[in-house]
């Protein structure tokens, strides 16, 4: 990925201290899925208040320590940051990067991108309301990257496998994300989505998906 589309952290302290502590619930996202979940709730069509989509980050329940109610706080916040960007038009930088000699399974941009499906799986119907075949074109990369569809999908994980186009899709990430932002909060314009950005896309990425959203950890 370019580096001129990645940030070192958008994570506070704060954040980092709670989500690497004995004090975050098991079935919590981590930090990077965490990114991930919030970029996907800016994005997305559904519309959920913080107590809400905080129950489901930290898995069922919020923290109710104060390091948890601080680290509630920065997720809020990161939230908004997350907006800002994307409502300014600008690409949003990602905290995660793929190196050409990195395996995906073990990539925090992996990592990533689980979140941001687990969001998406959420309301997954209504991200296809508008336009089924290009939320279906956008969200494919992700779908692709998070690796949930794999053990179903035998057209998920040859696209997987495939080095080259893995790292086809994370380079295009940010438009991917910008295109899906347009599709969702300004309809209004018409996304100009560039096509080359799907890689082999074949078919749909509904296929076959019903059941990956609690499989984030596997």
């Amino acid at each position: 990925m370019d580096p001129s589309m990645t940030q070192d952290s958008p994570f506070s302290p704060a954040l980092e201290t709670f989500f690497g502590s004995e004090q975050l619930p098991e079935d919590a996202l981590d930090l990077m899925e965490a990114h991930g979940f919030l970029t996907a709730l800016n994005i997305g069509p559904q519309a959920m208040e913080p107590p809400q989509w905080l129950a489901e980050l930290f898995g069922g329940a919020i923290p109710d320590s104060a390091e948890g109610s601080e680290a509630c706080n920065e997720l809020v916040n990161l939230k908004a940051a997350i907006h800002r960007t994307l409502y300014s038009d600008s690409d949003l930088l990602l905290p995660c990067t793929l190196e050409a000699d990195e395996a995906l399974d073990d990539s925090d941009l992996r990592s990533w991108c689980i979140g941001f499906v687990a969001a998406h799986l959420l309301d997954e119907e209504r991200w296809y309301e508008r336009d089924e075949q290009l939320a279906s074109e956008l969200l494919l990369p992700l779908l692709v990257l998070s690796g949930l569809l794999e053990e179903e999908s035998e057209e998920f994980a040859e696209m997987a496998a495939d080095r080259g186009l893995v790292e086809d899709m994370a380079q295009q990430l940010p438009q991917v994300l910008t295109e899906l932002y347009l599709l969702y909060q300004a309809p209004e314009e018409k996304p100009g989505f560039d096509k080359s950005a799907r890689g082999a896309s074949k078919g749909s990425p509904r296929n076959g998906k019903k059941s990956a959203g609690k499989r984030r950890n596997g």
